[in-house]
């Protein structure tokens, strides 16, 4: 398996100041965001390839000093069969917290290293789905029926449509923010 880096989560004080710093400076632009009671997250890409580079995740309290600053280290496996290997192994080495999920335009296994450090391992589906979407599914099952499960649940979502049409809309907004960048 070869296994690419591809994003990294971080906890933050100030999600908006945030979002406005790494789209000034370095051109990214937010390609999901959610705000409520439970969960505050910007998602921010500079590359119609990757739905995220960098996930901010608000609700970091001040003045309190915590060994979790980063939210999650992730790496890009080229199909699903990978991301159920690595599920497999997670398993069988009996490592803590491990979630099988579709985020609908992704699936995940999602564990912990020895220090508690959370990792992903993830593939992407053909389709596009408003995030953060959230599905535990049973990666027991065979590709096939995990793909058909997912497709359904994300066509049931009134954000659905295909990637690459993501991606194009997604592409017009980087060459966009790009453009009216200061300096």
């Amino acid at each position: 398996m070869a296994l690419k880096f591809k994003h990294f989560g971080i906890h933050v004080y100030d999600l908006t100041a945030m979002v406005e710093f790494y789209g000034k400076m370095f051109g990214f632009v937010v390609s999901d965001y959610s705000v409520d009671n439970n969960l505050q997250i910007a998602f921010l890409t500079s590359n119609p390839e990757d739905h995220h580079q960098v996930a901010l995740i608000g609700g970091r309290e001040p003045g309190v000093v915590s060994r979790h600053l980063l939210n999650q280290i992730s790496y890009k496996a080229d199909s699903l069969n990978e991301v159920l290997a690595t599920y497999r192994c997670a398993r069988s080495m009996g490592l803590d917290d491990i979630e099988p999920v579709s985020h609908g335009n992704s699936w995940s296994c999602y564990f912990r290293d020895p220090e508690g450090n959370r990792q992903e391992v993830y593939c992407d589906t053909p389709w596009y789905v408003t995030q953060p979407h959230f599905t535990l599914m049973n990666f027991d099952q065979p590709a096939e029926t995990l793909r058909a499960e997912t497709e359904a649940l994300v066509r049931a979502d009134p954000s659905f449509r295909l990637r690459d049409d993501w991606k194009r809309e997604i592409r017009a907004k980087i060459e966009a923010a790009l453009a009216s960048r200061p300096g």
